[in-house]
């Protein structure tokens, strides 16, 4: 189901791997991101915070949270917290820094974000949220060339969020 993207379905069916093997947390994360797919954002955080709650240093887990929190620009306190626990576990995982660097963004600490950003990059092998991550430090940062030319590889690299990036790529004009 999840590989259809039948969400809704999906998360049932995880909902009922976890009551008979609650242990599993890598299913509940999956349950999360279901939730979370479905636009339930309140489901898809208590599912990552019960995967905490059995596992509080699951680096998956702290990163989902810390991220989503991240996302939604709120919480940023905790999900800096979150993100410093998880990267002290994976120091190089190359999403975990640029979950680090999302937050700083949005605590607006840009130039840390913009350090832990060009790092992410790096690590994780030009990944195209990542550039766009860094395109939008670079364009809060005053750095339009910058920006413009991660915000074009982000988008020879995935066109699915072709909108939203030709969108900023325009804004730089």
């Amino acid at each position: 189901y999840q590989g259809q993207r039948l969400w809704a379905d999906a998360a049932r069916v995880w909902e009922e791997v976890l009551a008979r093997r609650p242990h599993l947390t890598q299913v509940g994360l999956d349950l999360a991101f279901c939730r979370q797919e479905q636009g339930d954002f309140k489901g898809s955080e208590a599912a990552a915070r019960d995967v905490l709650a059995r596992d509080p240093d699951d680096a998956n887990a702290l990163n989902y949270l810390g991220y989503q929190l991240a996302e939604e620009n709120r919480e940023l306190d905790e999900a800096y917290g979150l993100l410093r626990r998880a990267l002290a576990l994976e120091p190089d995982n190359g999403a975990f820094v640029d979950s680090m660097g999302w937050v700083l963004y949005r605590m607006g600490r840009l130039e840390e974000a913009r350090r832990e950003l060009e790092r992410a990059v790096q690590l994780a092998n030009g990944d195209a949220t990542v550039r766009e991550h860094l395109g939008d430090v670079y364009r809060d940062l005053k750095m339009p060339e910058q920006a413009r030319d991660q915000y074009q590889k982000s988008l020879a690299k995935d066109e699915s969020n072709q909108s939203r990036l030709r969108g900023k790529l325009q804004s730089l004009r």
